[in-house]
């Protein structure tokens, strides 16, 4: 049904939370600049809220987390969002925060609900398979996260991770309702463009907008992000991390280009067997999920690679490749002086 179509409470507010690496970034920014566009559509992307292109201060004050960058309460953030919401002409609300998506219990809902009770609501989540979210919540937390992990991808695995789907979906559903929660699973079309994906799902035509497909955040090589691991143990400040990243893969990438050795197995960090058991430990959740959602036993389609004979175990760093970084840091602060 389009939400564009009268109902009792007229205005209606489109919650995207996620989760994370589903391709949130590219989404937030294409909202971000299309915003007059959409307001011309009767849907508004507010401003008002914003952290960086998204919607992070109503997450993060309602959980009471990041209070150095969001320091006011949730009742504050909320007025904001309602006074410029209500004073626009539209009758569609975007707000975008994959960090809803993760952690959510059932009490940050019924305040999220309570507090914008005057409005409709629809939930929209992306979920990637458990292995693929795993291995990137991984890569992101050695490159980019406000505490940078410095451990492997089996020590990172001992943390709770929250990817039992049915059970992170559970709060949502018990305050917002079965039909408010529109699910996505993050494969095939979707994976491609998710931007195209969403647009779709309001009833939109992408080439309304201003749309040029771009990678936003995206992956570091396997060499690069070892380097970016080893790295993490020393305290750096996140502009130093963020400069040494894109250093270290702008050289790792020239060198290996050079060589003709890009790899695209060099970015997968978990083993077939590995795979293997991250799927089935989610199986079960996985299914109530594609049955209760989707009427479908099937969370996810995409093949499912078990082949051991056909992954390359990552075998670290090799004294060749560190030769060549320095080399190519030296002609570089040679050319420089």
């Amino acid at each position: 049904m389009s939400i564009f179509k009268k109902r009792k409470y007229e205005k209606k507010i489109v919650f995207h939370i996620g989760r994370p690496h589903t391709g949130s970034k590219a989404l937030q920014f294409f909202l971000f600049e299309n915003r007059e566009l959409l307001k011309k559509k009767g849907i508004l992307y507010p401003t008002s809220i914003l952290f960086d292109k998204f919607h992070h201060p109503i997450t993060w004050s309602i959980k009471g987390i990041n209070k150095d960058l969001c320091p006011k309460s949730p009742e504050y953030y909320i007025k904001k969002l309602k006074t410029e919401f209500d004073e626009s002409k539209c009758n569609v609300c975007i707000l975008s925060s994959e960090d809803a998506g993760i952690t959510s219990n059932k009490l940050f809902c019924k305040t999220l609900y309570k507090m914008l009770i005057d409005y409709k609501f629809e939930i929209v989540v992306y979920l990637k398979r458990q292995d693929y979210a795993l291995e990137s919540s991984y890569k992101q937390s050695v490159k980019l996260s406000a505490s940078p992990f410095s451990g492997t991808i089996h020590e990172y695995m001992k943390y709770n991770l929250d990817l039992d789907y049915y059970h992170s979906l559970k709060p949502w559903v018990e305050v917002f309702g079965k039909n408010n929660v529109h699910l996505r699973p993050y494969e095939n079309h979707v994976k491609d463009d998710v931007v195209l994906d969403f647009i779709d799902h309001l009833n939109l035509d992408i080439n309304d907008f201003n749309y040029e497909k771009q990678k936003i955040n995206p992956s570091l090589d396997r060499d690069a992000l070892e380097i970016v691991r080893r790295t993490n143990k020393y305290n750096l400040s996140l502009d130093s991390r963020v400069k040494l990243m894109e250093k270290v893969s702008h050289l790792v990438n020239n060198i290996q280009s050079k060589k003709n050795e890009k790899q695209f197995s060099n970015n997968c960090i978990l083993s077939p067997s590995a795979r293997k058991e991250i799927i089935s430990k989610y199986k079960e959740s996985n299914v109530l999920v594609a049955k209760h959602f989707l009427g479908r036993d099937k969370l996810f389609h995409e093949k499912i690679e078990l082949d051991n004979n056909k992954w390359k175990e990552y075998e670290g760093l090799t004294d060749d490749l560190l030769i060549n970084i320095i080399i190519e840091l030296w002609k570089e602060s040679d050319e420089n002086n």
